[in-house]
């Protein structure tokens, strides 16, 4: 009788080498075999110096390393989908600003463009104000919740 190993997989870990033991028409432990031996004969690590015997810590690394790579993709990728959204939203919002204004705004004479300069920036300024407190954040977050 050929000696036992126990080793602990997640389902997606499990499934994925059960498909490719699949495509290769193998058993899943003869596949797995090979591909830890293929493994280490790759990455055969470089004897050291020392009088201990300490094992390969290279597999964990790769191991390691393509975890990291996969989780880093993962959550990136979903929050730039979302940040993606959020800012066409944004700029939606600001093109029908825009375009409110323009419209309903009627263009100041030469006469009157000093006072409507300042009735402008006194009013930008009230919004500014308004924003810094914090007036606009709830608002926003009943029209558009993260």
């Amino acid at each position: 009788m050929r000696p036992r190993i126990t080793v602990y997989l997640s389902e997606g870990q499990l499934d994925y080498l059960r498909r490719e033991a699949a495509k290769r028409r193998r058993s899943l432990s003869s596949y797995i075999t090979d591909c830890l031996l293929d493994y280490h004969v790759e990455a055969a690590p470089v004897p050291k110096p020392s009088t201990e015997s300490s094992p390969p810590f290279s597999a964990l690394l790769r191991d390691t390393e393509d975890h990291i790579a996969a989780e880093i993709e993962k959550r990136t990728s979903g929050a730039s989908t979302q940040l993606s959204k959020q800012l066409m939203v944004l700029t939606a919002m600001f093109d029908r600003f825009v375009l409110s204004n323009l419209v309903h705004t009627p263009e100041v004479p030469e006469a009157n463009r000093s006072n409507a300069i300042s009735s402008g920036e006194r009013r930008y300024a009230n919004w500014r104000e308004k924003r810094s407190r914090g007036c606009w954040r709830s608002k926003a977050a009943t029209i558009f919740p993260p």
